[in-house]
Protein backbone atom coordinates (compact mmCIF):
# COMPACT_ATOMS: atom_id res chain seq x y z
CA UNK A 1 0.00 0.00 0.00
CA UNK A 2 1.34 3.41 -0.94
CA UNK A 3 0.69 6.93 0.32
CA UNK A 4 1.48 10.15 -1.53
CA UNK A 5 3.51 11.33 1.47
CA UNK A 6 3.96 8.77 4.28
CA UNK A 7 5.30 11.46 6.58
CA UNK A 8 1.87 13.14 6.63
CA UNK A 9 -0.08 9.91 7.26
CA UNK A 10 -2.43 9.24 10.16
CA UNK A 11 -1.05 6.42 12.30
CA UNK A 12 -3.09 4.29 14.71
CA UNK A 13 -1.04 3.05 17.68
CA UNK A 14 -2.06 0.54 20.36
CA UNK A 15 -0.48 -0.29 23.73
CA UNK A 16 -1.20 2.94 25.61
CA UNK A 17 -0.65 1.83 29.21
CA UNK A 18 2.19 4.01 30.47
CA UNK A 19 2.31 2.63 34.02
CA UNK A 20 5.20 1.01 35.95
CA UNK A 21 5.48 -1.73 33.30
CA UNK A 22 4.75 0.47 30.30
CA UNK A 23 3.39 -0.68 26.97
CA UNK A 24 5.34 0.61 23.95
CA UNK A 25 2.51 2.67 22.40
CA UNK A 26 3.18 6.07 23.95
CA UNK A 27 6.93 5.58 23.45
CA UNK A 28 6.27 4.84 19.76
CA UNK A 29 4.15 7.99 19.49
CA UNK A 30 6.89 10.01 21.21
CA UNK A 31 9.44 8.55 18.77
CA UNK A 32 7.35 9.83 15.85
CA UNK A 33 6.95 13.25 17.48
CA UNK A 34 10.71 13.43 18.04
CA UNK A 35 11.32 13.19 14.28
CA UNK A 36 10.78 16.67 12.76
CA UNK A 37 10.11 15.07 9.37
CA UNK A 38 6.92 13.42 10.64
CA UNK A 39 4.01 15.79 10.10
CA UNK A 40 1.15 13.32 10.39
CA UNK A 41 -1.48 12.63 13.00
CA UNK A 42 -1.42 9.94 15.70
CA UNK A 43 -4.56 8.17 16.89
CA UNK A 44 -4.35 6.15 20.09
CA UNK A 45 -6.18 2.82 19.86
CA UNK A 46 -7.11 1.72 23.38
CA UNK A 47 -9.03 -1.27 24.73
CA UNK A 48 -9.63 0.58 28.01
CA UNK A 49 -10.79 4.22 27.90
CA UNK A 50 -9.28 4.89 31.33
CA UNK A 51 -5.72 3.78 30.52
CA UNK A 52 -3.39 6.65 31.37
CA UNK A 53 -1.82 6.91 27.91
CA UNK A 54 -5.24 7.65 26.42
CA UNK A 55 -5.02 11.04 28.15
CA UNK A 56 -1.70 12.00 26.51
CA UNK A 57 -3.25 14.84 24.55
CA UNK A 58 0.12 16.44 23.88
CA UNK A 59 1.17 13.30 21.97
CA UNK A 60 -2.07 11.89 20.54
CA UNK A 61 -4.40 13.77 18.20
CA UNK A 62 -7.37 11.50 18.93
CA UNK A 63 -8.30 8.30 20.76
CA UNK A 64 -10.47 5.44 19.50
CA UNK A 65 -11.78 2.40 21.35
CA UNK A 66 -10.74 -1.05 20.10
CA UNK A 67 -11.42 -4.55 21.52
CA UNK A 68 -9.26 -6.36 24.05
CA UNK A 69 -6.38 -8.34 22.48
CA UNK A 70 -8.13 -11.70 22.99
CA UNK A 71 -11.48 -10.63 21.53
CA UNK A 72 -12.80 -12.05 18.21
CA UNK A 73 -11.02 -10.88 15.08
CA UNK A 74 -14.29 -9.61 13.60
CA UNK A 75 -14.56 -7.11 16.47
CA UNK A 76 -11.04 -5.85 15.83
CA UNK A 77 -11.69 -5.47 12.12
CA UNK A 78 -14.91 -3.56 12.73
CA UNK A 79 -13.25 -1.22 15.24
CA UNK A 80 -10.32 -0.50 12.92
CA UNK A 81 -12.65 0.19 10.00
CA UNK A 82 -14.52 2.65 12.23
CA UNK A 83 -11.22 4.29 13.17
CA UNK A 84 -10.49 4.61 9.46
CA UNK A 85 -13.87 6.23 8.83
CA UNK A 86 -13.83 8.57 11.83
CA UNK A 87 -10.16 9.47 12.10
CA UNK A 88 -8.71 8.60 8.71
CA UNK A 89 -6.03 6.20 9.94
CA UNK A 90 -3.74 5.10 7.11
CA UNK A 91 -1.63 2.67 9.11
CA UNK A 92 -2.15 0.48 12.18
CA UNK A 93 0.91 -0.20 14.35
CA UNK A 94 0.12 -2.81 17.04
CA UNK A 95 2.43 -2.36 20.02
CA UNK A 96 1.44 -5.41 22.07
CA UNK A 97 2.75 -8.90 21.34
CA UNK A 98 -0.69 -10.33 22.12
CA UNK A 99 -2.22 -8.27 19.30
CA UNK A 100 0.30 -9.03 16.56
CA UNK A 101 -1.06 -12.50 15.61
CA UNK A 102 -4.57 -11.03 15.21
CA UNK A 103 -3.35 -8.11 13.12
CA UNK A 104 -1.22 -10.46 11.00
CA UNK A 105 -4.29 -12.57 10.17
CA UNK A 106 -6.29 -9.42 9.41
CA UNK A 107 -3.60 -7.80 7.24
CA UNK A 108 -5.39 -8.56 3.97
CA UNK A 109 -8.79 -7.36 5.21
CA UNK A 110 -7.20 -4.22 6.65
CA UNK A 111 -5.48 -3.51 3.35
CA UNK A 112 -8.84 -3.81 1.59
CA UNK A 113 -10.21 -1.28 4.10
CA UNK A 114 -7.43 1.17 3.28
CA UNK A 115 -5.33 0.48 6.38
CA UNK A 116 -1.70 -0.47 5.89
CA UNK A 117 0.31 -2.68 8.25
CA UNK A 118 3.95 -3.69 8.63
CA UNK A 119 3.84 -7.16 10.10
CA UNK A 120 5.55 -10.54 9.99
CA UNK A 121 3.60 -13.52 8.71
CA UNK A 122 1.43 -15.44 11.13
CA UNK A 123 3.86 -18.37 10.83
CA UNK A 124 6.81 -16.15 11.77
CA UNK A 125 4.90 -14.82 14.76
CA UNK A 126 4.26 -18.36 15.99
CA UNK A 127 7.86 -19.47 15.50
CA UNK A 128 9.08 -16.74 17.87
CA UNK A 129 6.72 -17.77 20.68
CA UNK A 130 8.70 -18.51 23.84
CA UNK A 131 7.98 -22.23 23.71
CA UNK A 132 9.27 -22.43 20.12
CA UNK A 133 12.55 -20.60 20.75
CA UNK A 134 14.64 -23.74 21.38
CA UNK A 135 13.80 -25.06 17.89
CA UNK A 136 14.40 -21.67 16.27
CA UNK A 137 17.75 -21.41 18.04
CA UNK A 138 18.70 -24.93 16.92
CA UNK A 139 17.99 -23.99 13.29
CA UNK A 140 19.93 -20.72 13.49
CA UNK A 141 22.82 -22.02 15.63
CA UNK A 142 22.04 -19.51 18.37
CA UNK A 143 22.48 -20.28 22.07
CA UNK A 144 19.50 -20.15 24.43
CA UNK A 145 19.07 -21.22 28.06
CA UNK A 146 17.88 -24.76 28.75
CA UNK A 147 14.07 -24.68 28.61
CA UNK A 148 11.28 -27.16 29.26
CA UNK A 149 7.71 -26.59 28.07
CA UNK A 150 5.03 -27.69 30.54
CA UNK A 151 1.27 -28.11 30.19
CA UNK A 152 0.59 -29.66 33.61
CA UNK A 153 2.03 -28.83 37.04
CA UNK A 154 2.46 -32.56 37.65
CA UNK A 155 5.22 -32.55 35.01
CA UNK A 156 7.43 -30.53 37.34
CA UNK A 157 8.00 -33.08 40.09
CA UNK A 158 9.63 -35.89 38.07
CA UNK A 159 12.00 -33.47 36.27
CA UNK A 160 15.65 -34.34 36.69
CA UNK A 161 18.91 -32.67 35.75
CA UNK A 162 17.89 -29.19 36.88
CA UNK A 163 19.87 -26.94 39.20
CA UNK A 164 17.64 -24.76 41.34
CA UNK A 165 16.61 -21.95 41.40
CA UNK A 166 15.02 -21.69 37.93
CA UNK A 167 12.77 -19.26 36.11
CA UNK A 168 9.09 -20.08 35.65
CA UNK A 169 7.70 -18.09 32.72
CA UNK A 170 4.19 -17.42 31.46
CA UNK A 171 3.15 -18.01 27.87
CA UNK A 172 2.78 -14.31 27.04
CA UNK A 173 4.42 -12.52 29.95
CA UNK A 174 5.57 -12.94 33.51
CA UNK A 175 8.71 -14.53 34.91
CA UNK A 176 9.29 -15.61 38.52
CA UNK A 177 12.14 -17.40 40.26
CA UNK A 178 11.37 -20.75 41.89
CA UNK A 179 13.72 -22.11 44.58
CA UNK A 180 12.42 -25.70 44.39
CA UNK A 181 9.76 -27.93 42.85
CA UNK A 182 7.08 -26.87 45.35
CA UNK A 183 7.54 -23.20 44.54
CA UNK A 184 7.66 -24.01 40.83
CA UNK A 185 4.36 -25.87 41.20
CA UNK A 186 2.74 -22.81 42.80
CA UNK A 187 4.13 -20.41 40.20
CA UNK A 188 3.07 -22.72 37.38
CA UNK A 189 -0.55 -22.57 38.51
CA UNK A 190 -0.42 -18.81 39.08
CA UNK A 191 1.09 -18.00 35.67
CA UNK A 192 -1.15 -20.47 33.83
CA UNK A 193 -4.24 -18.89 35.41
CA UNK A 194 -3.15 -15.45 34.21
CA UNK A 195 -1.51 -16.11 30.86
CA UNK A 196 -2.70 -19.55 29.78
CA UNK A 197 -0.63 -22.52 28.60
CA UNK A 198 2.08 -23.57 28.19
CA UNK A 199 4.28 -22.53 31.11
CA UNK A 200 8.06 -22.67 30.75
CA UNK A 201 10.82 -23.74 33.10
CA UNK A 202 14.11 -22.09 32.16
CA UNK A 203 17.54 -22.40 33.71
CA UNK A 204 18.86 -19.35 35.48
CA UNK A 205 22.10 -18.04 34.03
CA UNK A 206 24.22 -15.17 35.31
CA UNK A 207 25.01 -12.35 32.92
CA UNK A 208 24.14 -8.93 31.54
CA UNK A 209 21.06 -8.37 29.42
CA UNK A 210 21.25 -6.81 25.96
CA UNK A 211 18.44 -5.59 23.70
CA UNK A 212 18.52 -5.30 19.92
CA UNK A 213 15.77 -3.28 18.23
CA UNK A 214 15.01 -2.26 14.67
CA UNK A 215 12.70 -2.43 11.68
CA UNK A 216 13.04 -5.03 8.94
CA UNK A 217 11.93 -4.48 5.38
CA UNK A 218 12.12 -8.26 4.98
CA UNK A 219 14.31 -10.82 6.69
CA UNK A 220 17.73 -9.45 7.64
CA UNK A 221 17.22 -6.28 5.55
CA UNK A 222 17.01 -3.76 8.40
CA UNK A 223 17.20 0.02 8.25
CA UNK A 224 19.44 0.03 11.32
CA UNK A 225 20.06 -1.79 14.59
CA UNK A 226 19.95 -0.05 17.95
CA UNK A 227 21.67 -2.21 20.56
CA UNK A 228 21.67 -1.36 24.25
CA UNK A 229 22.95 -2.93 27.45
CA UNK A 230 20.65 -2.74 30.46
CA UNK A 231 22.07 -0.66 33.28
CA UNK A 232 19.09 -0.56 35.64
CA UNK A 233 15.85 -2.54 35.71
CA UNK A 234 12.52 -2.67 37.50
CA UNK A 235 11.51 -5.60 39.69
CA UNK A 236 9.90 -7.06 36.55
CA UNK A 237 13.21 -6.83 34.70
CA UNK A 238 12.23 -3.90 32.45
CA UNK A 239 15.02 -1.49 31.53
CA UNK A 240 14.79 1.91 33.20
CA UNK A 241 18.32 2.80 32.14
CA UNK A 242 20.53 1.45 29.37
CA UNK A 243 23.51 2.42 27.26
CA UNK A 244 24.17 1.92 23.54
CA UNK A 245 26.73 -0.69 22.53
CA UNK A 246 28.38 -1.74 19.31
CA UNK A 247 28.90 -5.48 19.02
CA UNK A 248 29.08 -7.09 15.59
CA UNK A 249 28.51 -10.55 17.09
CA UNK A 250 25.15 -9.43 18.45
CA UNK A 251 24.11 -7.95 15.12
CA UNK A 252 25.20 -11.09 13.24
CA UNK A 253 23.04 -13.24 15.53
CA UNK A 254 20.13 -10.86 15.03
CA UNK A 255 20.46 -11.07 11.25
CA UNK A 256 20.47 -14.88 11.32
CA UNK A 257 17.28 -14.94 13.36
CA UNK A 258 15.47 -12.32 11.25
CA UNK A 259 16.51 -14.06 8.04
CA UNK A 260 15.31 -17.46 9.27
CA UNK A 261 11.92 -15.96 10.23
CA UNK A 262 11.67 -13.87 7.04
CA UNK A 263 10.69 -11.10 9.44
CA UNK A 264 8.87 -7.94 8.40
CA UNK A 265 8.28 -4.98 10.67
CA UNK A 266 9.42 -3.83 14.11
CA UNK A 267 11.23 -6.18 16.50
CA UNK A 268 13.13 -6.39 19.76
CA UNK A 269 15.47 -9.29 20.45
CA UNK A 270 16.44 -9.90 24.09
CA UNK A 271 19.76 -11.54 24.96
CA UNK A 272 21.76 -12.51 28.03
CA UNK A 273 25.54 -12.20 27.76
CA UNK A 274 26.48 -15.23 29.82
CA UNK A 275 29.27 -14.66 32.36
CA UNK A 276 30.32 -18.33 32.32
CA UNK A 277 30.70 -18.79 28.56
CA UNK A 278 30.98 -15.24 27.19
CA UNK A 279 28.27 -16.10 24.65
CA UNK A 280 25.01 -14.36 23.85
CA UNK A 281 21.92 -16.39 24.74
CA UNK A 282 18.60 -15.54 23.08
CA UNK A 283 15.93 -15.02 25.75
CA UNK A 284 12.94 -13.62 23.88
CA UNK A 285 11.74 -12.12 20.57
CA UNK A 286 9.19 -9.32 20.75
CA UNK A 287 7.13 -8.72 17.63
CA UNK A 288 6.86 -4.95 18.17
CA UNK A 289 8.83 -1.92 19.22
CA UNK A 290 10.21 -1.90 22.79
CA UNK A 291 8.95 0.52 25.43
CA UNK A 292 12.28 2.38 25.19
CA UNK A 293 11.87 3.12 21.45
CA UNK A 294 11.46 6.87 22.09
CA UNK A 295 15.21 6.85 22.75
CA UNK A 296 16.08 5.74 19.19
CA UNK A 297 15.54 9.10 17.39
CA UNK A 298 17.89 10.77 19.85
CA UNK A 299 20.75 8.54 18.64
CA UNK A 300 19.98 9.18 14.97
CA UNK A 301 17.69 6.20 14.42
CA UNK A 302 14.07 7.24 13.68
CA UNK A 303 12.86 3.63 13.71
CA UNK A 304 9.19 4.46 14.24
CA UNK A 305 9.26 6.80 11.23
CA UNK A 306 11.03 4.05 9.24
CA UNK A 307 8.11 1.72 9.96
CA UNK A 308 5.58 4.30 8.77
CA UNK A 309 7.50 5.01 5.57
CA UNK A 310 8.10 1.35 4.69
CA UNK A 311 4.49 0.35 5.39
CA UNK A 312 3.18 3.13 3.14
CA UNK A 313 5.52 2.50 0.22
CA UNK A 314 8.32 4.92 1.03
CA UNK A 315 12.00 4.22 0.49
CA UNK A 316 14.17 4.25 3.61
CA UNK A 317 17.96 4.10 3.27
CA UNK A 318 20.02 2.00 5.63
CA UNK A 319 21.95 3.98 8.24
CA UNK A 320 25.11 3.35 10.25
CA UNK A 321 24.65 2.12 13.80
CA UNK A 322 24.67 4.67 16.63
CA UNK A 323 27.91 5.17 18.51
CA UNK A 324 28.48 3.33 21.77
CA UNK A 325 28.15 4.94 25.19
CA UNK A 326 24.93 6.96 24.82
CA UNK A 327 22.52 6.27 27.65
CA UNK A 328 18.87 6.75 28.45
CA UNK A 329 17.10 6.93 31.81
CA UNK A 330 13.32 6.71 32.11
CA UNK A 331 11.63 9.36 34.22
CA UNK A 332 8.04 10.04 35.26
CA UNK A 333 5.93 12.06 32.87
CA UNK A 334 2.78 13.93 33.93
CA UNK A 335 0.08 14.76 31.39
CA UNK A 336 -2.76 17.18 32.00
CA UNK A 337 -6.23 16.72 30.54
CA UNK A 338 -9.24 18.83 29.62
CA UNK A 339 -13.01 18.74 29.79
CA UNK A 340 -13.02 17.92 26.07
CA UNK A 341 -10.84 14.86 26.63
CA UNK A 342 -13.03 13.71 29.52
CA UNK A 343 -16.14 14.07 27.36
CA UNK A 344 -14.53 11.95 24.65
CA UNK A 345 -13.76 9.23 27.20
CA UNK A 346 -17.35 9.33 28.48
CA UNK A 347 -18.62 8.95 24.93
CA UNK A 348 -16.30 5.97 24.37
CA UNK A 349 -17.58 4.28 27.53
CA UNK A 350 -21.16 4.86 26.44
CA UNK A 351 -20.42 3.35 23.05
CA UNK A 352 -18.76 0.39 24.73
CA UNK A 353 -21.85 -0.35 26.81
CA UNK A 354 -24.13 0.19 23.83
CA UNK A 355 -22.36 -2.59 21.93
CA UNK A 356 -22.50 -4.94 24.90
CA UNK A 357 -18.79 -4.84 25.76
CA UNK A 358 -18.14 -5.33 29.46
CA UNK A 359 -14.62 -3.95 29.41
CA UNK A 360 -13.04 -7.00 31.06
CA UNK A 361 -9.97 -8.89 29.93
Amino acid sequence: MTHSDPLTATVGITGLDAGPNPHPGIATALALRADPRFRGRIVGLTYDPMINGAFAGDVLDAVALVPWPGDPEAWHLRALRQARERHGIDLALPCLDSEVPTYARLAGALRDAGIATLLPSEEAVKRRFKWNLPELCRRTRVDTPKTTVLYDAEQIHPLGGWSWPVYVKGALAGAEIAADTEEADYLFRSLAARWGYPVLLQERRSGVEYLLAGVSRRGADVTAFVAVKKARTTAAGKATAAVTVVDERLEAIGRRILDELDWRGPFELEFLHDFATGRFLLIEINARFPAWISFAPHVGQPLATDAVEIALGGVVPSRPRPEAGIHFVRTDRVTTGSVTAAAAIDAAIAAQHATGRKGTE
